[in-house]
């Protein structure tokens, strides 16, 4: 008999459109895959409850929540997987790794997100101890990017350390494999509307460009306002639903994603499940996505020039490859079947 599995992390509030985010679309993601599966799991929520007014989490409730639920089916649990970002991981992890050692239980550490530097240097000498301690102690270690495995492995002599990337779920294919003749300059931007997603250098690169291409800019508003991405090749079309991604994404040519910086970010995944290939600059997770001249290009952030001459090779590339590789890298790294089961396999044979 298989040992009972508690799992703790957060989900998006689907009714209310709260609380979305790569950590809470990856958790659910898991939690249906167990689902389809039949396999039994008990879940405590850690982000049920938030402000009405501001739609932010309500810390208080969540903790009261938070307490009852655990300690309710700890008892009874063999196996408990953490479900945490970089600051719970810091924060949190310590203390109930110790107690659940303590109590005879396997202890999962999921960590979500790109680098861990910054919340591990934030740390007092002390905070340091106790994490490096709690690692050591877990039965396994998942974490999502392969330079996040390359840091833990300096703090933690754990050697049950495994990679769990960013993932979707497989939607429809191309009914047809894409032609020669489908390419028609069609780029496409997906993300928060702000700086630091590179916008400023995708316009400017847009500028550039002859009036043939073509970029239509998709997320909500946060450094501009709709009338200042409106150019003669440029067009902003609104929020998209999250139902509305996959469907949207397969109108285009390329995904472009200009970021400053970026943990492991899903919508190239998603656009390489639709065999739409992706430029995007060479931060954070994305050079462990991105294969330069294979799936997409890399190139500099901060850099219009840059962007405007991979768009312009992108034109000269076999758009045909590129689109095949793009989908053929999602079947065989991030395709949510293929990776959950892996994982899941490898948790249910800790006992």
């Amino acid at each position: 008999m298989k040992p009972r599995l508690l799992i703790v992390g957060g989900l998006p509030d689907e009714k209310r459109k709260l609380n979305y985010g790569g950590a809470t679309v990856l958790m659910k993601n898991f939690l249906d895959y167990l689902d389809s599966r039949g396999i039994s799991y008990k879940f405590v929520q850690t982000n049920k409850y938030s402000n009405i007014k501001t739609g932010l989490p309500d810390r208080r409730r969540n903790a009261l929540h938070f307490c009852a639920s655990f300690f309710w089916n700890f008892w009874t649990a063999g196996i408990i997987m953490f479900n945490y970002s970089n600051h719970s991981t810091a924060g949190v992890f310590p203390l109930l790794c110790r107690l659940s050692k303590l109590m005879g239980k396997k202890v999962i550490l999921r960590k979500f997100g790109g680098p861990f530097e910054t919340a591990w240097n934030e740390l007092t000498e002390h905070g340091k101890t106790r994490l490096a301690n709690a690692l050591n102690k877990a039965d396994l270690i998942l974490i999502e990017t392969k330079g996040a495995i390359d840091f833990f492995r300096t703090i933690t002599n754990n050697e049950r350390i495994v990679w769990f990337p960013n993932v979707r779920q497989r939607k429809a294919s191309p009914k047809t494999e894409k032609q020669a003749a489908d390419y028609r300059r069609r780029f496409v931007f997906m993300a928060h509307v702000k700086k630091e997603k590179g916008v400023d250098e995708l316009l400017e690169c847009f500028r550039r460009l002859p009036a043939d291409y073509s970029v239509d800019i998709y997320g909500q508003l946060v450094d501009y306002q709709a009338e200042q991405l409106h150019a003669p090749n440029c067009r902003y079309c609104g929020i998209l639903q999250p139902q509305d991604v996959f469907a949207t994404l397969k109108q285009y040519d390329c995904l472009i994603l200009p970021s400053y910086r970026e943990g492991y970010p899903g919508i190239i995944i998603e656009s390489f499940s639709m065999g739409v290939p992706s430029i995007a600059t060479s931060v954070g997770g994305i050079p462990e996505i991105v294969e330069h001249g294979q799936n997409g290009f890399l190139v500099p952030p901060r850099d219009p020039a840059a962007l405007e001459q991979a768009a312009r090779d992108f034109d000269r590339a076999d758009h045909v490859a590129l689109s095949r590789n793009a989908l053929q890298s999602f079947k065989e790294n991030f395709d949510s079947d293929t990776v959950n089961c892996r994982i899941t396999e490898t948790i249910m044979n800790l006992c």
